[in-house]
């Protein structure tokens, strides 16, 4: 059974190719999340990142990544661990297997709740299975941007320490 499940996972991973995560996530789309997230950002301190990855590659998921260890991966890559405040976010699709994860710095894991990020994943799994994916993606952020600007609302000295470009992988 295990032997089949990873067969099934590869299969997934080797034929969604980088063409599905553009034609998912156009020019357009994908310039349309960034300027949501350069809005919201202008709300609270926080910053928000937004990564799509076609797929995983042969080595690691012999290696055993799956979306939750490569989304931690692409965390600390990105320097979203690095900000400040500790307040960065990163929201990762892995479109193959459509796996979402939300990963947050530990300041704002001290002040939201473990449930509003269940709430969020499942929200967007929803989008996506409906083929709403800039819909679903716009809609997480702003349900960050209502919770970030209550706990880490802008001030004077807040810059911009995270692109706010989409991250293809």
């Amino acid at each position: 059974m295990v032997i089949l499940q990873f067969i099934n996972r590869a299969i997934r991973n080797l034929i969604t190719t980088r063409f599905s995560a553009s034609r998912a996530f156009s020019l357009a789309c994908r310039e349309d999340i960034a300027n949501k997230i350069s809005q919201s950002e202008l709300k609270h301190s926080g910053e928000i990142r937004f990564a799509v990855e076609s797929s995983l590659s042969v080595m690691e998921l012999c290696r055993g990544m799956n979306s939750r260890s490569k989304a931690l991966e692409l965390f600390k890559a990105l320097g979203i661990d690095q900000t400040v405040k500790k307040n960065g976010v990163l929201i990762y699709l892995l479109l193959a297997e459509r796996r979402i994860e939300i990963i947050a710095d530990v300041g704002i894991e001290q002040v939201i709740e473990s449930d509003f990020w269940s709430s969020e994943i499942n929200k967007l799994s929803k989008a996506l299975k409906k083929g709403e994916y800039k819909e679903g993606v716009i809609q997480i952020i702003d349900d960050l941007t209502e919770l970030l600007s209550q706990h880490f609302p802008p001030d004077k000295t807040d810059l911009n320490e995270l692109k706010n470009d989409v991250y293809l992988v």
